[in-house]
C-alpha cells in the first residue's frame, strides 16, 4: 500500500513570483527616492531600493547560471560532480557554489534590514528539504528582523514560510496562527499600497490563502481546503503568477486524491506539470510526478506509476531533498508490492525507513516500518512481521 500522506507533502508548492516583484519594487522606489537612499535602512513600510540587491542577482547568475528568481532550483557543486570533471585536459574548472552556499556567503556581509529578510527567505525555501531545523532557525530570524525594520512584506512572507516548516512538522495549529497573522498584514499592505505594491500584496494573499488551504487539507477539513486553494489560484490568475497558478492547481489535485475523485486529481496535476516544465522547475516537477503516480497506482496503471516515481526520484536524488527521496522510494517499493515483487518491494521500503531515520522523520519511520511488516507476514516470516508492527505502533503513539 503506497503512503499518501507522505507523498502529499511533496505536492506542496510555493509562489515563488516573490522575490522578481521585490525586484521591481526596489528599482521603482530607487527612481522615486534617490534623494533619500542614505535612509532607506530605517524605513520599513516601503519596499526598499537597493543596488546592491541587483548587484547580489547578477552575482548569483555568474556564479551559478540560473535565472534572477533564486527560488529556482539549480544543480549543485555536490549534485554535479561529473559536470565538474569535464573540459579540456589540464585546464583547472572552477566549480561554481551552490545556491545556498552563495547566500550564506552573502549573509556575511554589510546589508540593509530588508535585503537580509529577502536573503534569509530565499535560503529557507532553497535549504528546507535538506535541513529543516537550520531552516526554522533561519525564519525565526527573518521574521524578527523583518518585524523590527518595519518590513510589511518581509514580515508577511517570513510568516508564511514559517507556517509551511511547521505543517512539514505536523504542527497545524501553529501553521494555521502564523498564517492569520501573515494575513493581517498583506490586508493592511493592499490598502496602502499602489502600482506594483498591490499586485506584489496580492501575491503575498495568494500565497497564504495556499498555505491555508495546505492546514485544513492536513486537517481533513477539505471543504474549507478547497475553498482557500480556489481563492489562491483565482488572485494568481488575476496576477498572471504562473508558478503560484502550478502550486494552486497541484494542491487541488491533492485535494481531490482525498476525495477519491482520480480523474479530476490527475487533469489538476497534468495542468500543473505543463507548467512546472515550462518554468523549467525540477523540484516542483519532481513533486507533481508524485501525485500522478499515485493516480496511476489507484487506477492500476503501476508501469506507468513507477515510470512518474523513478523519473520524479532521479531529480530529487540529484538536488539531495532526502524527506521526499524517503517518500518516493517509498512509493516505489508500493508498486512492487503491487507487482507481488517482494524482493525489490522490501529493498525500496528499507531504504525509505534508513533515510527516514536519518532524517528523524518518525512518522515516515511509522509507515515504512508498517510496509515492511506486511511484506514479512505475506512472506510468512511473521515473527519479524510482528516485530515491525510493534516499532510502528510505538512511534505512531508517540
Amino acid at each position: 500500500m503506497f503512503n499518501e500522506d507522505k507523498s502529499k507533502e511533496l505536492g506542496k508548492l510555493e509562489a515563488q513570483h516573490e522575490f522578481e516583484m521585490q525586484e521591481m519594487e526596489r528599482k521603482r522606489e530607487k527612481d522615486e527616492k534617490a534623494r533619500k537612499e542614505k535612509e532607506m535602512r530605517s524605513r520599513g513600510d516601503n519596499l526598499q531600493s537597493s543596488g546592491i540587491l541587483i548587484f547580489i542577482v547578477f552575482l548569483l547568475i555568474a556564479l551559478i547560471s540560473i535565472s534572477t528568481n533564486f527560488d529556482i532550483i539549480a544543480q549543485s557543486s555536490e549534485n554535479t560532480r561529473s559536470m565538474a570533471k569535464t573540459g579540456t585536459e589540464g585546464t583547472i574548472i572552477k566549480v561554481p557554489m551552490s545556491i545556498a552556499d552563495s547566500l550564506e556567503s552573502l549573509l556575511q556581509t554589510e546589508l540593509p534590514d530588508t535585503e537580509r529578510v529577502d536573503i534569509l527567505i530565499a535560503l529557507i525555501k532553497e535549504i528546507k528539504g535538506k535541513d529543516p531545523e537550520r531552516a526554522m532557525q533561519l525564519a525565526d530570524s527573518s521574521r524578527s528582523l523583518a518585524k523590527k525594520a518595519g518590513y510589511k512584506y518581509g514580515t508577511g512572507a517570513s510568516l508564511n514560510e514559517t507556517a509551511v516548516l511547521c505543517i512539514n512538522r505536523s504542527e497545524f495549529d501553529k501553521a494555521e496562527s502564523y498564517c492569520r497573522e501573515a494575513m493581517i498584514v498583506f490586508d493592511a499592505m493592499t490598502k496602502e499600497a499602489k502600482g506594483n505594491t498591490i499586485t506584489l500584496a496580492k501575491t503575498g494573499i495568494a500565497k497564504t490563502e495556499n498555505v491555508l488551504g495546505m492546514v485544513f487539507d492536513y486537517k481533513s477539513n477539505y471543504d474549507i481546503a478547497i475553498r482557500h486553494y480556489l481563492n489562491s489560484l483565482k488572485i494568481y490568475e488575476e496576477t498572471g503568477n504562473k508558478k503560484g497558478i502550478a502550486s494552486s492547481l497541484n494542491n487541488i489535485g491533492v485535494f481531490y486524491i482525498y476525495q477519491k475523485d482520480n480523474d479530476s486529481a490527475l487533469d489538476y496535476f497534468l495542468r500543473s506539470l505543463a507548467i512546472l516544465k515550462e518554468l523549467g522547475n525540477k523540484r516542483a516537477v519532481a513533486s507533481n510526478s508524485i501525485n500522478i503516480g499515485i493516480i496511476y497506482i489507484r487506477k492500476g496503471k503501476y508501469a506507468e506509476a513507477i515510470q512518474y516515481f523513478i523519473q520524479s526520484l532521479e531529480v530529487l536524488e540529484e538536488l539531495g531533498s532526502k524527506r521526499e527521496i524517503a517518500d518516493c522510494l517509498g512509493n516505489i517499493g508500493a508498486v512492487y508490492q503491487k507487482w507481488e515483487n517482494y524482493d525489490m518491494a522490501l529493498k525500496y521500503h528499507q531504504r525509505s525507513l534508513e533515510m527516514a531515520e536519518e532524517l528523524g522523520n518518525r512518522d515516515g519511520m511509522a509507515v515504512s516500518m508498517m510496509e515492511i511488516g506486511r511484506i514479512y507476514d505475506i512472506l510468512g516470516d511473521h515473527s519479524k512481521a510482528v516485530h515491525q508492527f510493534q516499532k510502528s505502533l510505538s512511534i505512531s503513539k508517540e
